[in-house]
């Protein structure tokens, strides 16, 4: 519609009625409800503790790749059980809850790598993991989620109604 309106209006130098012009239709889908186990599957799919952690972390608290990436350890208050995201979509601060289990996970991940400043460090010293490093370990687990997906489509037989004979 956009283009159209740009084509008659500044190059053919012509005012079009906007309403005339029938607009494209979309279409709208309903997103795929993973069942718990498969959520499961998904978060425990990456072997990577890291990646885990940061997946979980993703999954847990609703971040968004660049938030996680720019995540401190003291952004974290494990007594408040909340995390302070700093600097996300529009540049605002905001604050999420700590699940006990992303906790358990984080601790685990903190246990291991030892994080000084960034939460999920980089491999250049002082600096946060990469986005894309994340988006590449969240390519890996979309193509198990794909798998995990397709195998509920293909196996999954209807359950009958209680008290019907099989």
């Amino acid at each position: 519609m956009c283009a159209l309106r740009f084509f008659y209006t500044n190059t053919l130098h012509k005012q079009v009625e906007i309403d005339r012009i029938p607009m494209p239709r979309h279409e709208h889908k309903l997103p795929v409800i993973l069942s718990r186990d498969e959520v499961k599957a998904l978060l425990e799919a990456p072997r990577n503790l890291g990646h885990r952690a940061i997946l979980a972390t993703m999954y847990a608290a609703g971040l968004r790749i660049s938030e996680v990436a720019a995540l401190k350890v003291r952004d974290l208050d494990g007594d408040r059980h909340t995390i302070t995201v700093r600097g996300g979509k529009g540049r605002k601060d905001r604050q999420v809850m700590l699940p006990d289990q992303l906790r358990e996970r984080l601790a685990a991940f903190w246990k291991w790598k030892h994080p000084a400043d960034w939460l999920f460090p980089g491999d250049i010293p002082g600096q946060p993991v990469s986005s894309r490093t994340i988006f590449r370990a969240g390519s890996v687990i979309e193509f198990v989620a794909q798998v995990v997906l397709a195998r509920r489509v293909f196996t999954c037989a209807p359950t009958p109604p209680k008290g019907a004979e099989r």
